[in-house]
């Protein structure tokens, strides 16, 4: 249930326009688009940044037996994004945000949909 979180089923979402969907709706955002595109559209940095946010509060509720079905997320670094996001929204580097984009991002996704079939055969 927890991890319903991430794909957007969360039983307390009845309005379809919040649920965020997790990391497959912020990589559909940024398709085809390059830094410079995200460090110039105010809507697209602000959309994907409150997205991972979104992603790294939920991450902070994913059981430590679901969340070591995937080792190679640094499960801290995530969880910790979302309080620079909020906190330090004023230092944050669009290059570094667009890498975890780029990079972190679909990794994420990947051991998500994994914990969330594990968590369906629970």
């Amino acid at each position: 249930m927890l991890c319903a979180y991430f794909d957007g089923s969360a039983p307390d979402r009845t309005d379809s326009s919040r649920n965020h969907g997790g990391p497959g709706r912020h990589l559909a955002a940024a398709a085809g688009k390059t830094l410079d595109d995200f460090n110039s559209d105010w809507l697209l940095r602000h959309g994907i940044e409150r997205g991972i946010e979104i992603i790294s509060e939920a991450a902070r509720h994913i059981p430590d037996d679901l969340a070591a079905l995937a080792p190679e997320i640094p499960w801290k670094q995530v969880r910790g994004i979302g309080n620079v996001l909020r906190h330090e929204y004023h230092k944050t580097s669009g290059a570094i945000v667009w890498a975890v984009v780029t990079d972190s991002l679909p990794p994420l996704r990947l051991a998500v949909e994994r914990m969330l079939e594990a968590s369906q055969r629970r």
